[in-house]
């Protein structure tokens, strides 16, 4: 709508406001011209299209948010032997909050690894919540794969490789 229409639409909906006031007695409905319902419809519109978009946008979000963070409370690491046998009294149990976290935050912002995926056997098995995942660690890069997809590989960075790597010493 151009600029000239716009602002007569502003100044016929002041005027509307202006006689609703000094008529409270007549009907919201009745005093309304069908321009002015127009212009209603045109400036409410646009604000609700707006506060609709941005509580969709908001819900989204914390649904969003909601299912990547599940309460996880511990983490549980295992050491390997092969894909499929893990050393007996091997688990180490990880209940800090913080440790916990660092876990969460290492494996939720890994990178995924194009390729197909050829590794050696794993050095631990770690256990995050619902997930389980194959684990290789050194001092300064770390990479992870879900045992239910061992089709793909995942690299964590260097920072939460180290985080990681001193957790498990």
């Amino acid at each position: 709508m151009p600029i000239y229409y716009r602002t007569l639409h502003l100044q016929h909906l002041r005027k509307v406001i202006i006689i609703l006031f000094r008529n409270r007695k007549k009907s919201f409905k009745s005093l309304l011209s069908p321009l002015s319902k127009q212009v209603l419809l045109e400036v409410w519109g646009e604000s609700l299209k707006r506060l609709l978009m941005v509580l969709i946008c908001v819900i989204t979000l914390l649904i969003i948010s909601g299912c990547l963070n599940e309460n996880i409370e511990q983490v549980d690491v295992y050491e390997m032997e092969s894909f499929s046998s893990i050393k007996q009294d091997s688990l180490s149990t990880f209940t800090d909050s913080k440790d916990v976290a660092v876990f969460v935050k290492a494996f939720n912002t890994a990178n995924k690894e194009p390729g197909i995926v050829d590794v050696s056997d794993p050095q631990y098995k770690v256990e995050l919540g619902e997930g389980s995942y194959y684990f290789w660690i050194k001092s300064d890069k770390g990479s992870i794969m879900n045992v239910n997809n061992t089709n793909t590989i995942y690299t964590l960075s260097k920072n939460w490789a180290k985080k990681i790597y001193k957790l498990l010493e």
